[in-house]
């Protein structure tokens, strides 16, 4: 199973990173935001955010995991355990710390503050927990 779900894994790492949203463009987000933070940080006109449940339902050739629900749900509980975020949010009109020290240091890729999605050690974190959950789930 773990083999079958390598391509989705791919594909969703693929879609995270090169999307070409505007949201995505910026590549940026807050690592230890809440889901409830990222959701509401969307209805700003300077921020997107999106669901992973989305990202793990849609099929791989739109860039998702093409998880079946069960898998979905498997995923989702253990990014929950996992204390890592099911929604994130990115910004859509800069990116922050673009040009910084903080840029300059990799403060941008060190899973604390703001991470650029490319970069970060969250992003493949969340990949291989929701994708070992869903690895133990038998779709009907």
């Amino acid at each position: 199973m773990l083999k079958k779900l390598l391509v989705p894994l791919s594909a969703v790492a693929a879609a995270v990173l090169l999307t070409s949203s505007s949201a995505f463009a910026q590549d940026c987000f807050v690592v230890k935001r809440s889901d409830q933070g990222a959701t509401a940080a969307g209805h700003s006109s300077k921020w997107f955010s999106f669901t992973l449940a989305g990202i793990m339902a849609d099929d791989p050739a739109n860039g998702g995991f093409g998880f079946c629900p069960a898998q979905v749900d498997a995923g989702l509980a253990a990014l929950k355990a996992a204390g890592l975020p099911t929604v994130l949010a990115s910004r859509t009109d800069k990116i922050l710390l673009e040009g910084t020290g903080a840029e300059r240091n990799g403060k941008t890729a060190d899973g604390k503050g703001i991470d650029h999605f490319e970069d970060s050690p969250i992003i493949g974190e969340i990949i291989g927990v929701a994708t070992a959950a869903a690895a133990d789930v038998t779709c009907s």
